[in-house]
């Protein structure tokens, strides 16, 4: 196993070296890691894991993002035991729910996490009985003379990683040696990585994007990575800015929400001081890329030093390991204005006066082929239309777990006059200039009167008629009525405005955007900040939302001064 040879080569050659630095809510360091230290804790953890479990045991890591769980992570790696990270679960509910279905579906023998988390209700309701569970801390104790390991037996995979289920229950995607391996040189040369890159993260550990981008890819290139909470990002944003102040960091990035969310909520008072010349790299992906957070971010931060050319758009999933396309050289986004109506009818039509603005994520990774494809025809699309995104090559994931039927319909996808098998991505995009434009995901694509509508357009649509309106917290989907199909918009208020907002002038505003960009009316609901459901990587849940919209599950604000009713029993507010 390449990456177990890996980490303990740097533990020899540079065993005083930066591993992994945790920032504290001060962003002043407040724990770190050599590649010494990594090692002599991952061989406990492997000795544990030898004793405890079977030759490819899945084993469930559920920590809270932080050091803890990197040397959990490598304690697999070591052992030669299949990691599964998760969200840790914080509410009763769909959280616990949520960590049973992997523990069942990936048939897993044991979780290793927190005492801390061991005592919280909500573990009970997983299902997960405490004798299959151990505590890391007790593990490094109990194993602190184990230095050497017996030679442990070679698997091929890596990881499972669960999907956010932003569309659908999460599926565990399979994740080899080879693929990761792959994957990582690709990102390294896209990003430009050296020994001496320094790069800040805050996403979560357990998703691909954080696990890859901030866990797996510093090991990979020997540079040092510093690291943040989710939790502290998200209650004060101005804290990631700070960290690559402070700490004179050149590479951090992550989706979209991560930069709206610093727009809506950084101030003029946190702003002060903060010097971000050194950022030459901010890698944009996992949801849909929008040129108006772009914008606005690189407007509210470009006195501050921020060059708007340091955005990074690139495309990836979980299946594909993450990175499927990035601009080989570094600069800047380019954005395609194009004609709307078009885009409806599945083609890409540029417009310079058009509305509809796509930032193009950059080019296919060498040794992949990435094709256009009709959804329903299965054949490759002509330049310029739409279709659904396939790709093939060494990054591509094995499948997912325990499923050989969703296994089939998505990686081993053929198309007329190519050989091998394609993943279906199930976004719907073009290619333009050799660069991949996203619209929209296939399985939330909303078709009214013939068009095909992008959610994410209506949404960005309707959030931009007031400051009150929060940006990346609305949901649009389409329900059946007798009728036909009707478009219905879930969008939440903030919470500093409800006591001064005119809901009922602000669902005229909205819905004169929608009708003049999109030619049709939407069932409009207002609720509060918080209200839409999201996955733990900040991904809107449409699919969950419009359940819950249609289950009466959504609390409806039915006047200015932010009283909530139940929307079945509201009138159309």
């Amino acid at each position: 196993m390449w990456l177990r040879d890996l980490a303990k080569n740097r533990a020899q050659a540079t065993p005083e070296r930066l591993a992994y630095r945790l920032l504290g809510p001060d962003v002043q360091p407040a724990a770190e890691l050599t590649y010494a230290e990594l090692d002599q804790r991952a061989t406990r953890v492997a000795s544990f894991l030898l004793e405890r479990t079977g030759p490819g045991a899945r084993v469930i890591l559920a920590f809270e993002s932080g050091l803890d769980f990197i040397v959990a992570l490598y304690g697999c790696v070591y052992a030669g035991r299949v990691a599964v990270p998760v969200a840790v679960p914080r509410l009763r509910g769909a959280s616990a729910d949520r960590l049973k279905l992997v523990w069942q579906n990936a048939g897993a023998e044991l979780v290793l996490t927190q005492a801390s988390l061991l005592t919280r209700a909500v573990w009970q309701e997983t299902g997960i009985a405490p004798a299959a569970c151990a505590v890391l801390d007790r593990v490094l104790v109990e194993h602190a003379g184990v230095t050497v390991l017996d030679a442990t037996p070679a698997t091929e995979l890596a990881f499972l990683q669960y999907t956010s289920g932003s569309t659908s229950d999460p599926k565990g995607v399979m994740v080899d040696y080879a693929a990761l391996a792959n994957n990582l040189a690709h990102i390294a040369s896209r990003f430009g990585y050296s020994e001496h890159t320094r790069g800040v993260s805050w996403l979560p550990m357990h998703h691909d994007m954080g696990l890859i981008g901030s866990v797996f890819s510093p090991m990979h290139g020997g540079f040092p990575a510093y690291l943040m909470s989710p939790t502290d990002f998200v209650q004060r944003p101005a804290r990631w800015l700070e960290a690559i102040s402070r700490h004179g960091l050149e590479v951090s990035g992550g989706p979209t929400f991560g930069y709206a969310h610093c727009t809506q909520w950084i101030t003029e008072e946190q702003r002060d001081g903060l010097d971000l010349s050194s950022w030459r790299l901010a890698f944009v992906g996992a949801e849909a890329v929008r040129a108006e957070v772009l914008d606005a971010f690189g407007e509210m931060f470009g006195p501050l030093g921020f060059r708007k050319a340091s955005f990074y758009p690139c495309y990836g999933m979980a299946e594909a390991t993450l990175m499927i396309s990035g601009d080989r050289e570094h600069h800047g986004p380019r954005v395609l204005s194009v004609d709307a109506e078009a885009l409806g009818d599945r083609r890409v039509v540029p417009e310079p006066e058009s509305a509809r603005r796509l930032v193009a994520c950059g080019e296919p990774l060498a040794e992949h082929r990435l094709r256009i494809v009709d959804p329903d025809t299965r054949e490759a699309c002509a330049p310029g239309q739409v279709g659904e995104i396939w790709v093939s090559g060494p990054s591509i994931a094995a499948g997912y777990w325990g499923s050989q039927q969703l296994t089939q319909e998505t990686f081993r996808a053929t198309l007329r006059g190519e050989e091998g098998h394609f993943l279906r991505t199930g976004d719907m995009g073009s290619l333009v200039d050799g660069r991949v434009l996203i619209c929209t995901r296939l399985k939330t694509q909303i078709i009214l009167r013939g068009r095909n509508l992008a959610p994410e357009d209506i949404e960005a649509a309707a959030q931009a008629v007031a400051p009150e309106l929060v940006h990346h917290g609305g949901a649009a989907f389409a329900v059946e009525r007798e009728a036909g199909e009707s478009l219905v918009l879930v969008q939440e208020v903030k919470r500093a405005s409800l006591r001064s907002v005119d809901l009922r002038a602000l669902q005229g505003a909205v819905q004169e955007a929608i009708v003049r960009g999109f030619g049709v009316r939407a069932e409009l609901m207002f609720v509060i900040q918080g209200a839409v459901p999201r996955t733990t990587s900040g991904k809107i849940r449409r699919f969950k939302a419009r359940e819950s919209y249609l289950n009466g599950g959504f609390a409806r604000l039915a006047s200015s001064t932010g009283r909530q009713v139940h929307h079945a029993d509201a009138s159309s507010t």
